[in-house]
């Protein structure tokens, strides 16, 4: 009876060892396929490197072509994030808000501020398009085009590129914002932020907080658990539009360079990186995302409404000529 029982006790144990390593493998498994498979992020995939230091090079030149003015001593440094084929943003862009002739008679003539504006830029797999811009800056000179594929999973490339050639070629700027080529920026009530900011420790935009990760795959801001495992990011300034005075920029470049890349570009460097580097934000309420929705079209189709806010997304080119239109007839 006691060596039927002990075998029994054995078979027993057996199973549940067997049970339980099965278990464990299956997990291993979902894990393995769960992080490596369906969930990757395209162009950063579990096993590319993230150190954002092999593809911005630091100690390097990795310029395509640069901007023809001279940066001496601007006021404001405003960097559009565009795309090769961009142009038409980009042309509708220099004839409305970033018009020079607007930019020189409104602020260098009666307050003697600077405002200079470039585009930045990677390049295409098309040699076409690659031409194209050499082109347009040897004719509009307001383009940064630097050494990487320009896709919207490499926008944190992007923006780390963009600090990178404000503080190399751009260094007496006293505040340098970002913005988007599909965006209005309205820089009469900019400006009027700007007199009663500080000069120095400065990040200000519309801040998003306590803003869940985005776990679902087929989400445009899905972020894997492999690139940030916390629940909730960071607080963040949304990146259709934020500002920073020269020094934060220098600090978050530095920072940038020892923090593995996050896609999200906004959530990247104005969320993780601020934290990492210990910097505050501001969140300003002129800053706010708007967009020209239906809704808003519907209910506020006076230029008053829109003509206090800093920043205003434009759904196509029609729509930045209109608010442009509107704007310089009050």
């Amino acid at each position: 009876m006691k060596i039927r029982r002990f075998k029994l006790f054995k078979f027993l144990k057996r199973r549940i060892k067997s049970t339980i390593s099965l278990g464990f493998f299956v997990y291993i498994l979902i894990h393995y396929f769960t992080q490596c498979s369906d969930e990757q992020v395209p162009g950063w995939e579990f096993n590319i490197s993230r150190d954002i230091s092999l593809y911005i090079n630091p100690k390097n030149n990795t310029l395509i072509t640069s901007p023809k003015f001279i940066c001496t001593s601007p006021y404001l440094l405003i960097i559009v994030h565009s795309a090769v084929d961009n142009s038409k943003a980009r042309m509708v862009v220099r004839n409305t808000w970033a018009h020079k002739h607007n930019i020189y008679f409104k602020y260098f003539k009666s307050i003697n501020k600077i405002i200079e504006v470039a585009f930045i830029l990677g390049k295409s797999k098309n040699k076409t398009l690659n031409y194209k811009i050499l082109e347009e800056n040897f004719r509009y000179g307001d383009i940064i085009q630097e050494n990487f594929i320009d896709t919207y999973n490499n926008l944190t490339i992007k923006s780390v590129m963009m600090l990178k050639w404000a503080i190399t070629k751009c260094r007496q700027a006293k505040f340098i914002m970002k913005t988007d080529d599909d965006v209005y920026v309205n820089i009469p009530v900019l400006m009027r932020a700007l007199r009663t900011s500080n000069t120095t420790r400065l990040l200000m935009g519309h801040i998003f907080k306590n803003d869940l990760r985005q776990t679902n795959p087929r989400s445009k801001w899905y972020v894997a658990a492999y690139m940030y495992g916390e629940k909730i990011v960071p607080n963040y300034a949304v990146g259709h539009g934020y500002i920073m005075s020269s020094d934060v920029g220098l600090i978050l470049y530095k920072t940038a360079l020892t923090t593995p890349v996050v896609h999200l570009e906004d959530v990247y460097l104005t969320g993780i990186c601020v934290k990492k580097a210990n910097l505050s934000l501001i969140d300003y309420p002129r800053f706010e995302y708007l967009h020209q929705s239906f809704f808003f079209k519907f209910l506020f189709t006076e230029p008053e409404y829109y003509e206090n806010h800093i920043i205003v997304h434009c759904d196509n080119i029609f729509e930045m000529y209109k608010i442009w239109k509107k704007l310089n007839t009050l």
